[in-house]
């Protein structure tokens, strides 16, 4: 062979090697990008999650401490149920980590096991704050309706 072909042929090879690397560079790019949205949506997937679980774990808290009232008469139940109520319209600041065991903790010398954070936001309000298709956020708040609907009836 001559030392032109072996040059050419040298040539071509180097060029192919750059493109398949910018080939390869451009393919990890878009890798990288469609990776960042799954984590994104993973992300609100879990957020939202905790805010259903927020309205659920509040809708057995109001049944438990109703039924608890109605039973012994205490007040302090009664007490327990419109604070829950009122966590979850906004009117009083969440206590913390209010996402973990929080009621069940509480003992009959109303003892808190956490202190309460600063914030205090309606549960709808985190509900708007999500990103949540229209679907998912309707049936959000049919749950809080229907959730509201019972506590007037448990209230009376």
């Amino acid at each position: 062979m001559r030392a032109k072909d072996l040059s050419s042929t040298f040539m071509r090879t180097v060029w192919q090697t750059v493109g398949l690397i910018i080939v390869a560079t451009i393919l990890f790019f878009f890798y990288v990008l469609n990776e960042k949205k799954f984590d994104d949506i993973n992300q609100l997937t879990i957020k939202s999650f905790y805010v259903a679980d927020e309205l659920r774990q509040s809708s057995d808290d109001l049944t438990r401490m109703v039924r608890t009232y109605i039973v012994t008469k205490n007040k302090l139940y009664k007490q327990h149920y419109q604070e829950i109520l009122d966590i979850r319209n906004g009117l009083k600041p969440r206590p913390l980590d209010y996402d973990n065991i929080y009621w069940d903790l509480v003992d009959l010398k109303d003892k808190r096991p956490r202190a309460f954070s600063k914030n205090s936001m309606p549960l709808s309000k985190k509900f708007k704050a999500l990103n949540l298709s229209k679907q998912e956020r309707s049936k959000l708040f049919e749950a809080e309706k229907n959730s509201d609907e019972l506590t007037k009836l448990e209230y009376t």
